[in-house]
């Protein structure tokens, strides 16, 4: 997945209009201490989680240059996967809950090209409202058919409850309203943002992989499976309880590798952080269909990897959470495979959707297959 460098560009121009023209180990200097400062405050000090920060323009060239990248990559790796846009040539209404400077809203305007969009950016930021409205028109050739609404209104009580949507965002925002709000209530909030979607949209929250936040959300999605109010589009490929949260050992999340832009890989050469594997958690959900029970058939072939893709004393070891509704451990033997084979397997990344074949239990509770197939596949992007 590349990053677009129009996006790329845009921000690196917002720097030089803050500080006028550095050369760049300068630039990486200015900004290093800022991404170290926002970073902590996503993570070990998340008390500070729910402070607005996009009104801070330092801090919001910050934040395009290392994160914006990642938001956008994980949004779109999200999209991919679980989005079939509406058929036809009819505009696509997309909601944008929590947008900050538009790294989730771009990503699916990106993914649309040239088909006609409306992007409704909602935050209280108005600086970093500011800046999205700046960036929608200075990288216009990406999505050169949309139109972009800005709506600076809290994201508890949006306006205008009554517009539908063929897709909401929610990146990284569900946990700073509850981090905010001690008495709010989640699974309600995701019911009322579920009855803006149109027929057939999806509703996709994306929130970081801490056990904090990814708990959070399989609680919800537990809820979702226990009551029915909404099918779960992805991760899981079922709707029993959640067997990791049930386990209790770890949490659901995902890992992806993706190649940064040149600005964030320099920013982190003294950050050391594990920038190449982007990291998050999410719930994708649409609004049942009538009579929809959301039953699917019990499966262990499909599965969701939970865990990497590993060689060891001659196979290759993973685990995944099934179609069936429970936590397999699998293996695959490498004897009859070619090295470009052993290559191609040793690629296949934790979260990735996988089809086996030929699968038998072994006596230590693991399934045996004879072969696998990735499945992250979704036709209407290529």
């Amino acid at each position: 997945m590349s990053y677009p460098g129009q996006l790329e560009h845009f921000w690196r121009e917002q720097a030089r209009v803050l500080w006028g023209f550095l050369p760049e180990p300068a630039l990486v200097d200015r900004v290093r201490p800022l991404v170290q400062s926002l970073s902590d405050r996503f993570t070990v000090e998340r008390a500070r989680a729910a402070e607005p920060y996009g009104d801070e323009p330092a801090a919001r060239v910050a934040y395009g240059l290392f994160f914006f990248p990642q938001t956008f990559a994980r949004t779109q790796l999200v999209l991919r996967e679980c989005w079939h846009p509406p058929a036809g040539i009819a505009p696509v209404h997309i909601l944008d809950l929590g947008a900050g400077t538009g790294a989730a809203g771009f990503a699916a305007l990106q993914l649309l090209g040239a088909r006609p969009a409306h992007l409704r950016a909602v935050d209280r930021s108005a600086g970093a409202l500011e800046t999205l409205a700046q960036a929608a028109v200075a990288c216009r050739e990406l999505w050169p058919a949309a139109e972009v609404r800005l709506d600076p209104s809290d994201l508890i009580d949006p306006s205008d409850p009554t517009d539908r949507f063929d897709l909401i965002l929610c990146s990284y925002a569900l946990n700073e309203l509850a981090e905010r709000d001690s008495a709010f209530d989640a699974a309600a909030w995701l019911r009322a943002q579920l009855a803006r979607l149109s027929p057939g949209g999806l509703l996709v929250v994306i929130e970081p992989a801490l056990k904090t936040t990814a708990e959070r959300l399989e609680g919800l999605r537990d809820s979702v499976a226990a009551e029915g109010w909404a099918r779960i589009v992805g991760p899981c490929l079922h709707h029993h309880p959640c067997p990791m949260r049930a386990e209790g050992r770890f949490w659901c999340h995902e890992v992806r590798r993706w190649t940064p832009p040149f600005m964030a890989e320099k920013i982190n050469r003294r950050l050391f952080r594990d920038l190449p594997n982007l990291k998050f958690s999410f719930l994708a959900l649409t609004a049942p269909a009538h009579g929809d029970n959301n039953a699917a058939p019990p499966d262990a072939a499909r599965a969701r990897l939970v865990a990497p893709m590993t060689e060891q004393r001659g196979k290759f070891v993973t685990r995944g959470c099934a179609a069936d509704g429970a936590l397999h451990d699998y293996e695959m033997l490498t004897r009859h495979l070619a090295r470009e084979q052993r290559d191609t397997l040793a690629r296949i990344e934790r979260g990735t959707l996988v089809q086996w074949t030929d699968l038998k239990p072994l006596g230590n509770g693991a399934l045996r297959a004879v072969s696998v197939v990735a499945m992250n596949k979704n036709p209407d992007f290529g």
